[in-house]
């Protein structure tokens, strides 16, 4: 069976790759040597069929022939294409000039196979090896022409050949070799030419494929950066529309995943001593599991932790040989990741981790484009915080206020009179006592509460009165029941009469209070200024006690200085007093 292959693979053509000119000579010469093979072995099987006897010397030349042949199809396999042709033309030379030689001199029909020899000679190898056999072929005739007159070479066919014979034979030599010379000069500057037209083809189509594959990439990477600008700007714009930080920081970690195509988004806030990293929100289930864990990173330890200290990206392009990196079982997938700090009003505040599957996922330019995404976020999230920060300081300051303002209504309602009106047909008054069942609901769950509309009895709609987020009262409109039910646009043009109603209700009682204020620090301006016309200590007093009785309508008011030393033991007379209370000494 190997031995059938080694046969197969030598009479099969050889192929040289990158030299066509090679592979072609290579297969002519496969298929001459397969032809000469074939040639051979035919034409002495066929003498010995037909019972012709096989002269000595005809045998020696079939044996060599055949030997030569399979020695000539190993060079051509080895790739020794041009010595090959030149010993297969040399091959064929000499055996036809010792057949001229040896059998029928000038006459012989061997002497056409110099012509075979010659063209196969210009085919196979080129221009000088082409002259180098037409001289040879040259001298042979004119060596086989001499041998002929001299008797060393007796013709089959008449006596020597003419000295005409001899010119045409030498004429005719000379026109083929000169023929296939110029023929195969011109085929090889051809070919040359086709090849070099073949090179700067391929060089232009190789420089035309490389300007394809730079605007490919160049395209591809417009592409990358069109869709990074429009993530951002998505992310961004998300991102700027929330003031709640906890939704802020979940809804960008998925924006930035979803966008981006990371495989793991987190964002980590620096705590109060600004030595911990602590992860807030992730959009991967590995980061999930790292919340519900208190994930955090030490100043300094890990990419994110670097970014921490140096306040500045870190970027792994291949984790593995990161040594900043720090393994975390819960994303086994990662491969390159980048932490940027987050910046806002010149403080660091904490530090966006993406991380991808992808070795070298980052170029700089994704780097200058994520941490410009990274500063926009710092400050959507800096301007979350203090917007929650001054949500909380509003409550606190409307609960402050809510606690004056319902402290100021409630001082209001102890006045003799009742803040109470009653207005119908016969007008407006005052209407204390009047609290009915309906207006006594509205006040207690501070919403909107209809009346029973029974006969001909009215419908009632009693609505909260609020100032400040307190309910101060109740506005019950009544309607006659032959006027139907209340329409919602009765009901929102009442409710809205209520609302101008406490904007009215609160101006006024700001107002009074500021009125009550300026009068008090009047008075207390007067009184001050007064006390302060005499220095002496007698004058003083006199001033004070009269002005404080005036400005507080008091029926009287005593001053009395004492001095220190003659004030009994305050101890001694809460102890004996009985009342706690200093007490005079006993006379």
């Amino acid at each position: 069976m190997a031995m059938f292959r080694w046969i197969k693979k030598l009479f099969a053509p050889p192929v040289f790759e990158g030299d066509e000119q090679k592979t072609g000579a290579a297969r002519l010469l496969n298929r001459l040597l397969l032809i000469a093979l074939a040639g051979t072995g035919a034409f002495g099987g066929a003498m010995l069929l037909l019972g012709e006897p096989l002269e000595g010397l005809v045998q020696a030349m079939i044996i060599i022939l055949l030997v030569v042949i399979l020695d000539l199809l190993l060079l051509v396999h080895r790739g020794r294409v041009r010595l090959t042709g030149t010993i297969l033309s040399g091959t064929l030379w000499i055996s036809f000039t010792i057949a001229m030689f040896a059998f029928g001199g000038m006459h012989d029909t061997a002497l056409a196979g110099y012509f075979v020899a010659i063209l196969l000679t210009g085919i196979l190898t080129g221009g000088r090896t082409l002259l180098v056999f037409g001289i040879l072929s040259t001298l042979a005739v004119l060596a086989v022409y001499y041998a002929e007159h001299s008797g060393w070479v007796v013709p089959d066919l008449g006596g020597p050949s003419g000295l005409d014979d001899l010119i045409l034979l030498l004429i005719l030599l000379s026109a083929s070799v000169f023929i296939l010379y110029y023929a195969m000069s011109r085929l090889a500057r051809a070919y040359e030419g086709a090849q070099e037209n073949a090179a700067a083809a391929h060089r232009s189509n190789q420089e035309l494929q490389a300007s394809r594959d730079a605007l490919a990439r160049q395209t591809q990477e417009t592409g990358r950066k069109a869709r990074y600008l429009e993530a951002t700007s998505i992310v961004a714009r998300e991102s700027a529309s929330l003031l709640d930080v906890d939704r802020l920081l979940g809804q960008v970690t998925d924006l930035i995943s979803e966008q981006f195509g990371f495989y793991h988004t987190g964002i980590f806030m620096l705590d109060s001593a600004r030595q911990w990293a602590v992860l807030q929100a992730a959009s991967s289930a590995g980061g999930k599991k790292m919340l519900a864990r208190g994930h955090r990173l030490q100043r300094g330890t890990g990419l994110v932790g670097s970014a921490v200290q140096e306040e500045s990206p870190r970027i792994a392009l291949d984790v593995a040989a990161d040594v900043a990196y720090v393994d975390n079982p819960d994303l086994p997938e990662t491969r390159s990741e980048a932490a940027l700090p987050l910046r806002a009003r010149n403080e660091l505040i904490g530090v966006l981790d993406v991380q991808s599957t992808e070795l070298e996922a980052f170029s700089q330019e994704d780097v200058a484009v994520l941490q410009t995404l990274a500063d926009q976020v710092a400050v959507a999230i800096s301007n979350a915080q203090l917007f929650q920060q001054i949500q909380e300081n509003l409550e606190t300051t409307q609960q402050a206020y809510g606690t004056l303002a319902g402290k100021a209504w409630r001082d209001l309602f102890q006045r003799p009179s009742a803040l109470s009106f009653l207005s119908d047909q016969d007008g407006t008054r005052p209407a204390d006592g009047l609290w009915e069942p309906q207006m006594e609901a509205a006040y207690q769950t501070e919403s909107l509460t209809p009346g029973a509309q029974a006969g001909t009895g009215p419908g009632t709609l009693a609505i909260p009165l609020r100032v400040r987020d307190q309910v101060i009262g109740v506005v019950d409109g009544r309607k006659p029941a032959s006027q139907g039910e209340w329409q919602p646009e009765e009901i929102e043009l009442l409710k809205t009469l209520v609302e101008q109603l406490e904007v009215a209700l609160e101006s006024a009682s700001l107002y009074q209070d500021m009125q009550r204020r300026a009068v008090r620090e009047q008075l207390v301006g007067q009184v001050t200024s007064r006390m302060r016309q005499t220095l002496d200590v007698e004058g003083v007093l006199r001033t004070a006690i009269e002005e404080t009785r005036h400005a507080l309508g008091l029926p009287e008011v005593i001053v009395r200085l004492r001095d220190p030393a003659s004030i009994p033991d305050r101890k001694r007379i809460i102890d004996h007093g009985g009342n706690g209370r200093d007490q005079e000494p006993s006379a």
